[in-house]
């Protein structure tokens, strides 16, 4: 294989090389998951006992690379239950075992979600509160998604996008 050639190409046995080799991957590949900014991916490296010169041309790599890193971990994601449709309507309850509950307005919610190509359809009902506080709530996660995820934001469709 190419590694076991690049290996013997600087004098290095194959099978340790290619043992590095995907150590320093599955390295890269945790930097990429959480999201490592260029400081803490430099402290690790030194914690790691790389020489000044390798953290210095990682971190320029790195550097110049993060947002593709991110991009293909991004395409390799497992998509489960992804939102394919979506149907809402508030409604108003008429009438109700409890009369404290007459007159209160409620949001409907049909989902429609892939699941593993099966559709499967989940529906909600929420009082108005229970609405704005999920509202909140998927407003926090998106901002939360942003700042871990730089260059990734909700497309127009709600789902995850990446920037070019």
């Amino acid at each position: 294989t190419s590694l076991q050639a690049l290996a013997r190409a600087h004098k290095l046995r194959p099978t340790q090389f290619e043992n590095h080799f995907v150590a320093f991957l599955l390295f890269l590949q945790g930097a990429t998951r959480y999201a490592l900014t260029l400081e803490q991916l430099r402290d690790d490296l030194l914690g790691l006992g790389l020489s000044k010169e390798k953290i210095v041309l990682v971190a320029k790599l790195w550097h110049k690379r993060a947002e593709d890193l991110c991009d293909i971990a991004t395409d390799q994601t497992l998509r489960v239950n992804e939102l394919v449709d979506m149907e809402w309507s508030f409604g108003v309850a008429a009438s109700n075992d409890e009369v404290k509950q007459l007159g209160s307005a409620f949001l409907r919610v049909k989902l429609v979600l892939d699941n593993g190509g099966k559709p499967e359809t989940v529906f909600m009902e929420m009082s108005l509160p229970q609405f704005y506080e999920f509202i909140h709530g998927m407003e926090r996660a998106r901002a939360s998604f942003s700042s871990a995820a730089p260059g990734v934001s909700a497309g127009s469709n709600g789902a995850p996008s990446v920037s070019d």
